[in-house]
């Protein structure tokens, strides 16, 4: 484990603000739902927190950004210019609007906000929380209040015992039936939109028929938006806010050499420790340090760690949390950027295999974040053109015949650089 070696003016304001959120959390971070006693985040909140960062400036409707805005449930979670949607219910890490707000290189588009800004640890992780709860619009329902819109709908006239599907109890509802013509499951956790259950409520059920009440007449808007509210925060039995083990997940750096990570728990229960993890792209992950839990398993613990095993570009860092039982889950990932003072711009594996992957690494001095990188030949012909980030890139070069080529890129100076490369045939 690295020796914690940290500024005390650095660390007296970070415990303030952990404490400080631990008091007094609705006041900052508002969740305006409480099930069994503990509070998730809804639309809402989500909505209040990228307001207070500015991003209704651009985002919203007919606005600047006109390809996403959140103005609505329906246009937050909709199609975007880059993915089939910019939220993946329960899965953050797969969300294009997180990837976009975390800091690092954006997998596409440009990141959020523009430039050298950042929104805090904390409404990040707002976000993040939100998003693997399921990304509700409202307050999540349990299993019985989902049962209870159906009954109120009569749905059992049709749906009874002596069919072949019935929601009578939790176990039944998941249960497809044999002569069913649909592909999709009745019910897949964390997925309304591929649930059969959720699509039969639509106006254009995409297979079979719409599922009406007995006197033909369609559930209100409230009842399937809580059918899919309880799909995608897992379809549990029971009401339950989502993971919010993590109170605080947050790094700091001076950009140049030691990154500070720090991280609180709202309880301990069956944690067996942490492993801290790192990467250099985001992607491939790999062992830090291994952490043991304080031990409060009611009121949960803060925890600071230093490590000076950092690289030029960007560094990623996760939480492995490990419960007692072997199982574990993973934290919300959190990127700083070290600084350099020359430019990097490098490929390997070298020789080029075409057809293949190769990464192409790159770090401007001038703050940049993404660039156009061309391959040329040797007679100055342009055979390929690719937008990188700043950092690591995954690039798939193909079509191109073996032999030697040229890669530039220009800078704000109009400088260029080149590397020379040769990419064989096998």
């Amino acid at each position: 484990m690295t020796r914690i070696n940290v500024t005390p003016k650095l660390f007296n304001y970070k415990v303030l603000a952990i404490l400080f959120l631990g008091v007094l959390p609705g006041i900052l971070y508002c969740q305006t739902c409480q099930v069994n006693g503990r509070a998730h985040y809804n639309f809402e909140d989500i909505k209040i927190i990228l307001d207070r960062n500015k991003c209704n400036t651009c985002h919203y409707k007919d606005g600047y950004q006109s390809d996403w805005d959140y103005s609505t449930y329906e246009s937050m979670t909709g199609r975007t210019a880059c993915y089939p949607s910019a939220i993946t219910p329960g899965r953050s890490d797969l969300s294009l609007l997180v990837d976009k707000l975390n800091g690092g290189p954006t997998s596409c588009g440009s990141a959020m906000p523009p430039g050298s800004q950042r929104i805090s640890d904390a409404d990040l992780l707002a976000i993040e929380t939100w998003v693997d709860s399921g990304a509700p619009e409202f307050c999540i329902p349990d299993y019985d209040k989902i049962r209870s819109i159906l009954m109120a709908n009569q749905c059992q006239n049709c749906h009874n015992n002596q069919s072949n599907w019935t929601f009578g109890d939790y176990e039944q509802i998941f249960v497809k039936p044999g002569a069913s013509e649909c592909p999709q499951p009745v019910v897949e956790k964390y997925n309304a939109a591929g649930s059969l259950l959720y699509t039969k409520l639509q106006s254009s059920a995409p297979c079979g028929n719409r599922m009406l009440s007995s006197n033909g007449q369609s559930l209100t808007d409230q009842e399937v938006d809580a059918v899919r509210d309880w799909i995608n925060s897992g379809a549990a039995v029971f009401a339950k806010a989502l993971p919010v083990s993590l109170k605080d997940f947050s790094t700091e750096s001076d950009g140049t050499s030691a990154i500070i990570i720090f991280w609180a728990t709202a309880s301990e229960q069956n944690i067996d420790r942490f492993e801290i993890e790192t990467s250099s792209d985001g992607i491939r992950f790999g062992y830090l340090s291994t952490i043991e839990p304080k031990g409060n398993p009611s009121s949960g613990s803060d925890y600071v760690y230093q490590t000076e095993k950092v690289q030029i570009g960007f560094n990623y860092f996760r939480l492995k949390i490990y419960d007692l039982d072997g199982t574990f889950t993973y934290s919300p990932v959190r990127v700083e950027r070290i600084s350099n003072d020359k430019e990097i711009f490098s490929i390997y594996p070298v020789p080029v295999t075409n057809d293949s992957d190769v990464i192409v690494e790159w770090y401007p001095v001038d703050g940049r974040e993404k660039a156009r990188l061309f391959i040329m030949d040797i007679q100055g012909k342009k055979c390929a053109e690719y937008v990188i980030n700043n950092g690591f890139n995954h690039i798939f070069f193909t079509g191109l015949r073996p032999g030697v080529y040229y890669m530039t890129i220009q800078d704000y100076n109009f400088h260029t650089m080149v590397r020379k490369i040769a990419i064989t045939e096998f």
